[in-house]
C-alpha cells in the first residue's frame, strides 16, 4: 500500500474474564460489536487491509475450553475477519515485566 510506512496497526483490546472453561458469549459479544462496522472493515479488506481477532487465554487455570458454534464462525467469515487463538502455558501471576 502506499504511503509513508511500509507497516501499519491499529490495536484494540478487550479484557474479558470468566470463572470457568467457557468464553464462547464473549466471543459473541464481540462479533456482535464487530458487526455493526461490517462496511469499515470490508473498506479494510478492499484495500489490502487484514483484520485478525486474537483470542488469548491468559491466568493460572490449567484448562480452558468451549465450542464456538458453526453460525458463529460464520458471522467472522462474512465480516472477512481471520481468527487467531494464542494459549500462555507460563502461569501469568509468575510473570513479571519490567519497564
Amino acid at each position: 500500500m502506499p504511503g509513508t510506512y511500509r507497516d501499519s496497526r491499529w490495536r484494540h483490546a478487550w479484557d474479558y474474564q470468566t470463572t470457568g472453561q467457557h468464553f464462547v458469549n464473549q466471543i459473541e459479544t464481540l462479533i456482535d460489536g464487530l458487526e455493526s462496522h461490517k462496511v469499515f472493515l470490508e473498506h479494510l479488506r478492499s484495500t489490502g487491509g487484514q483484520i485478525h481477532v486474537i483470542v488469548q487465554f491468559l491466568g493460572d487455570k490449567g484448562y480452558f475450553g468451549d465450542s464456538l458454534p458453526h453460525h458463529m464462525l460464520a458471522r467472522l467469515v462474512e465480516l472477512g475477519v481471520d481468527l487467531d487463538i494464542e494459549c500462555y502455558t507460563v502461569p501469568q501471576t509468575s510473570m513479571t515485566t519490567s519497564g
